[in-house]
């Protein structure tokens, strides 16, 4: 291991679980980001700062200023660009050595497939149609997700299609069943869960994730955190 990334990482080497080993499995893993709006400003700066050594980020929307209490790669000047194309001059710039792919598609059944060939998804997004449509397409080709929701001050995190097989349309079989938390979020929450998620794709591809099938609920209103097997 250079003598610059040995530097660089000094805080993550000693951790029980990372080590030159994990860091070097991060270093060759490929992930897929679905979204660059409030979760994925959360999750992205976290795999690039760590290493995770090539991602594929997702995402057609441009900034709007609603944004911007959550998603905290984009600025004031941001408003009305792209955020995928925002979002790779930031992560770059945060950490040269990361591939970051950026594709300008909305997902659909049409070309899901470029998702193909990554060790680990993690969903970001925040519409029910296309996190159903992430869900079939990853268990129709068994690929691993880590999948995340806020709604006002609580949020979930969860794997999926795991060792345990578990799937989000398993748990929550119609959108109803669950809340929409479009009209209000608080930003803290947001963070929050998608530091856990960043912590579970780490966690998976270093091969100790902890929610395989399982279902992490927290709420900031409460400080309050459950786990419930799946």
């Amino acid at each position: 291991m250079e003598s610059v990334f040995r530097e660089r990482y000094a805080r993550s080497l000693p951790l029980d679980d990372m080590g030159e080993e994990g860091l070097e499995r991060l270093r060759g893993a490929c992930v897929a980001v679905l979204g660059a709006g409030g979760l994925g400003s959360a999750v992205l700066p976290l795999l690039v700062s760590q290493f995770v050594g090539r991602i594929v980020l997702i995402d057609n929307d441009s900034v709007s200023l609603s944004n911007l209490p959550r998603q905290t790669l984009y600025g004031t000047p941001d408003v009305g660009s792209d955020k995928v194309d925002l979002a790779v001059q930031r992560l770059m710039h945060l950490n040269a050595d990361v591939w970051v792919e950026p594709l300008k598609i909305r997902l659909s059944a049409d070309n899901i497939h470029a998702i193909d060939g990554v060790d680990l998804l993690l969903d970001c997004t925040d519409n029910f149609d296309t996190q159903y449509l992430i869900d079939d397409y990853a268990s129709e080709h068994s690929i691993p997700v880590v999948w995340g929701a806020v709604d006002w001050y609580a949020g979930q995190v969860a794997v999926f299609h795991g060792v345990r097989g578990t799937t989000l349309r398993g748990i929550f079989p119609e959108p109803k069943d669950r809340v929409h938390g479009a009209d209000a979020v608080y930003p803290p929450a947001v963070q929050w869960v998608g530091s856990v998620m960043a912590s579970e794709a780490i966690g998976w591809l270093l091969g100790n994730a902890k929610l395989d099938g399982r279902l992490l609920q927290m709420d900031m209103k409460r400080y309050s955190v459950e786990m419930f097997e799946l």
